[in-house]
């Protein structure tokens, strides 16, 4: 099945849902809320949504450079990633990449740039609540400083299924 984060309903529900990587591409707040409300209408009362945005409003570091690679046999990956705050009334950031692949001995490199959302902590919170969630405190789960780790529990008293409007 192919869906969109913001809206799309399996009629399946499970125990939990993951928004990882995927969630950096949320770049407005209604889009944000819809995305939330998608993953509580995939949990019963009492299902866990984890989110984990890359970034936070409060703990981006415009100019943060990164990279990683990996080797398996003959074939290597590597990348040097950027990120560029966008102008305030845009909000979220650029990321850019640049990803070397040796491949049978040859070596390309491919640059890309991303559009992706930043949001605050309380905005966070607020879209989960809105959705039907009671959050859990995960303010202990990282040694260097704020986690962006968000964990929901589905609350019994909401039904949000069907749910598609705005918050």
């Amino acid at each position: 099945m192919v869906g969109d984060m913001r809206s799309v309903r399996t009629g399946e529900v499970f125990d939990a849902v993951l928004a990882y990587d995927a969630i950096d591409y949320i770049v407005d707040l209604d889009a944000l809320h819809a995305t939330c409300r998608t993953a509580a209408a995939h949990l019963d009362p009492g299902g866990l949504f984890l989110a984990g945005p890359t970034y936070l409003r409060e703990t981006f570091e415009n100019g943060e450079t990164v990279e990683d690679d990996c080797r398996d046999g003959d074939e290597e990956f590597s990348y040097v990633a950027n990120v560029e705050a966008l102008p305030p009334e845009e909000g979220g950031y650029l990321l850019h990449m640049t990803i070397l692949i040796r491949e049978a001995g040859r070596l390309r490199m491919e640059r890309d740039c991303h559009v992706c959302g930043l949001f605050t902590t309380a905005q966070w919170q607020d879209a989960l609540v809105a959705a039907g969630f009671d959050l859990a405190d995960l303010s202990g789960a990282k040694d260097d400083g704020p986690s962006s780790l968000f964990l929901g529990i589905r609350r019994a008293e909401d039904d949000v299924r069907g749910a598609t409007g705005s918050c």
